[in-house]
């Protein structure tokens, strides 16, 4: 956080970071609040993209954020587990799981935030 109020790129891996704690601990809600501001400070931070669409429960919520993720590391070999996880989880074909990101990540606007900045303004510190 800067004396100007706004906050330094690092916050971002910061906030993903307290996420990630928050969704190993169960705090689902928690961990959505703070990967929201992680992708607010960098809507295309490949992790929290991966991380907030195992959260979401909406299907095609979770497709498009995979679908972004896909567009921007599309070569990353963890997709294979991401797509049998998603498979499994809202029983479809891993073929039909991929083809979903696929169509996501044809029209993923990679210049378009995902979230207005100001959801930063909610932030309290302790």
């Amino acid at each position: 956080h800067r004396p100007d109020g706004t906050f330094a790129q690092s916050a971002m891996l910061g906030f993903n970071n307290l996420a990630v704690i928050y969704k190993k601990e169960q705090a689902f809600d928690k961990a959505l609040h703070n990967f929201r501001f992680a992708l607010a400070l960098h809507p295309n931070y490949f992790q929290a993209l991966v991380s907030m669409a195992g959260l979401i429960e909406d299907i095609n919520q979770s497709l498009a954020y995979l679908g972004r993720a896909y567009r921007i590391q599309s070569e990353n070999p963890i997709w294979d587990m991401i797509i049998q996880n998603m498979a499994q989880a809202y029983q479809q074909p891993p073929q039909t799981v991929y083809d979903k990101i696929y169509a996501e990540a044809e029209k993923a606007d990679l210049e378009k935030p995902l979230f207005n900045k100001d959801v930063l303004k909610r932030i309290k510190f302790l």
